[in-house]
C-alpha cells in the first residue's frame, strides 16, 4: 500500500471510530444502568463525553496546526482506545463517566486532526471528494452502531460494546505509526509557545457551566450552588474575551460574535447539536418505556431510523446548501423535527412500532438536512481567511448544545435505574418538539435581522458579507 492510499485508509477508518462507539453506547445504556445503577448519572455518560470533545476544541485545532496532524491523530486514537478499554471495566456509573471523559478527549483530538489532514494532503476536487467519503463513512458507522450495539448487548453483554472497538482502533493506529516514522521528529518545543491561560479559560468556562446545570439536575434544592457555578463560567469567559480584545492576533476574535449571520448559524448549530445528541441519548429510553424494557435490539431498531434519516437528509442538504439560504433550509429542518417529535409523543400509548419508526425517521431527516449549510454560512460570514475558525466554532456550538441540553432534558426522566415512564417520555418529546419550534422562529428572526444589516451595508457602500467588512 503506497503512502497516499495508507493515509486515505487511516483517515476514513479513524473517522468511523467515534460515530460507531457513540451510537453503540446509546443503545446499550438501559442495560448499563440496570447493572451499574446510578441512574442520576445517566445524562453524564453522554454529557461528559461531549464536553470533553467540545470545551477544548480550539486547543485541539491549535495542536494540529503546531504539531502536525499525524502526531495529534495518533495521540487522539491512543487516548480514545484507553478510555474505551477502561469503560468496559466500569463497576460503577461514576467510573464510566470518568472513562468517557478520557474517551471524549481522544475523540476531540482525533476528529480535529482528521479535518486538518484533509486540508494538508488533498487539494481541489480531490479534497471535495474526500469530504464526501468522510460523510459516507460517518453515516455508515452511525447506521451500524444502534443495531450492532443492541445485538452485542443482548448476546455478549454491554461491556463488549467497548472492548470490540479496541482491535479495530489498534489497526487504525498502526497505519498512522508507519507514516509517523517516515516524517521524522515531532516538534514538541512548539507547545511552549501556546497561550495556555487562554485555552484553559476557553475550556473551563463551558466545563463549569455544565457542572452548574448538572448540579441543578441532581439537586434542584441547592439552587445557590448551580447559580454560583453558572456565574463562575460567565466570569471565566468574560476574562478570556478581555484578554483577547487586547491582542493583535487573538485565538478567538470577539468580533466573531457580533456578526448577525454568524450569530444565527451558531444558534442553529447549538440547537441542532442539542436535538441530535438528545435524540441519540433518550430515544432508546423512550423505546424501553413503550415496550416495558426488554431487548436492547428493539431500542436499536427505533434509533436506527434517526441515524438513517440524518444521513440521507445530510446528503440532500449538502446539495441544496449552495442553492437555498440557511434560513430556508433551517425552516424546513426544524418543521420536520417538530412534526417527528410530536408524532412520536402523541402515539406513545398505542405502542405501534411502525409509527414509532416513521416518527423517528422524521426526526432524523430534520436533524441532517440543515447541518451542511451551517458550515457554508459560517465560512461565508467570516471570509476565506477564517474558514478553519468557522468550522471549529460550528463544531463547538453543536457539541456544547448537546452537552448542556442532555442534562437539562434529562430532568424529565426518573433517576432510578430500570424505571421507564411513558408520562416522562411524552413530556420529554413534547419539550423537544417545542425546542424545534422555538429554533425555527429564532432562525427566521435572526435571519431577517442579518438580511437587513447586509442591505443597509450595501446601500452605504461598505459591504457586509464578511466579519472583517462587518
Amino acid at each position: 500500500m503506497n503512502a497516499k492510499a495508507r493515509n486515505l485508509t487511516g483517515i476514513l477508518l479513524a473517522m468511523s471510530l467515534t460515530g460507531l462507539t457513540q451510537t453503540m453506547v446509546a443503545t446499550a445504556m438501559p442495560s448499563i444502568t440496570a447493572e451499574l445503577g446510578g441512574g442520576e448519572l445517566y445524562s453524564w455518560v453522554f454529557g461528559a463525553y461531549l464536553l470533553a470533545i467540545s470545551a477544548p476544541m480550539l486547543l485541539y485545532g491549535k495542536l494540529a496546526d503546531e504539531m502536525g496532524w499525524r502526531p495529534v491523530l495518533i495521540a487522539g486514537i491512543a487516548l480514545f482506545l484507553t478510555g474505551t478499554g477502561l469503560a468496559g471495566t466500569s463497576l460503577t456509573m461514576g467510573q464510566l463517566v470518568a472513562y468517557r471523559v478520557l474517551q471524549g478527549v481522544g475523540a476531540g483530538l482525533l476528529s480535529t486532526s482528521v479535518l486538518a489532514a484533509v486540508g494538508a494532503l488533498f487539494e481541489g476536487k480531490e479534497r471535495a471528494r474526500l469530504f464526501g467519503y468522510l460523510g459516507t463513512v460517518q453515516v455508515l458507522a452511525n447506521l451500524a452502531g444502534p443495531l450492532l450495539g443492541g445485538w452485542i448487548t443482548d448476546t455478549a453483554g454491554w461491556r463488549w460494546c467497548f472492548w470490540l472497538v479496541l482491535p479495530f482502533g489498534l489497526a487504525v493506529a498502526s497505519l498512522q505509526l508507519s507514516g509517523l516514522r517516515s516524517e521524522g521528529r515531532v516538534p514538541l518545543g512548539r507547545l511552549r509557545g501556546l497561550d495556555w491561560p487562554v485555552f484553559a479559560a476557553l475550556s473551563a468556562g463551558p466545563a463549569v457551566l455544565l457542572a452548574g446545570i448538572q448540579a441543578w439536575r441532581n439537586h434542584p434544592e441547592t439552587w445557590e450552588l448551580w447559580l454560583l457555578l453558572i456565574a463562575a463560567s460567565v466570569l471565566f469567559m468574560g476574562w478570556q474575551f478581555s484578554r483577547q480584545s487586547a491582542k493583535e492576533e487573538p485565538v478567538l476574535p470577539p468580533a466573531v460574535f457580533r456578526h448577525p449571520v454568524l450569530r444565527n448559524v451558531l444558534l442553529g448549530a447549538c440547537m441542532a447539536g442539542l436535538i441530535q445528541n438528545a435524540s441519540i441519548s433518550y430515544i432508546p429510553y423512550v423505546a424501553q418505556a413503550v415496550f416495558g424494557g426488554g431487548s436492547a435490539t428493539r431500542s436499536g431498531l427505533i434509533l436506527f431510523p434517526v441515524v438513517l434519516g440524518a444521513g440521507v437528509s445530510g446528503i440532500v442538504g449538502g446539495r441544496l446548501a449552495g442553492k437555498w439560504t440557511y434560513v430556508r433550509i433551517a425552516a424546513f429542518g426544524w418543521s420536520v423535527n417538530a412534526a417527528g417529535f410530536f408524532l412520536l409523543a402523541y402515539q406513545l400509548g398505542d405502542a405501534r412500532q411502525p409509527l414509532m419508526i416513521a416518527a423517528s425517521l422524521l426526526i432524523g431527516l430534520g436533524i441532517g438536512f440543515q447541518l451542511p449549510s451551517l458550515l457554508l454560512e459560517a465560512q461565508d460570514a467570516l471570509g476565506p481567511a477564517m474558514r478553519g475558525m468557522a468550522g471549529g466554532l460550528i463544531q463547538m456550538a453543536r457539541n456544547l448544545g448537546g452537552a448542556t441540553g442532555i442534562p437539562l432534558l434529562g430532568a424529565w426522566l426518573p433517576s432510578a435505574a430500570g424505571v421507564y415512564s411513558l408520562t416522562a417520555s411524552a413530556s420529554l418529546l413534547y419539550t423537544m418538539a417545542a425546542i424545534a419550534g422555538v429554533s425555527l422562529a429564532a432562525s427566521r428572526v435572526l435571519g431577517t435581522a442579518g438580511k437587513r444589516r447586509d442591505e443597509d451595508a450595501g446601500r452605504s457602500g461598505q459591504g457586509g458579507q464578511t466579519m472583517k467588512e462587518g
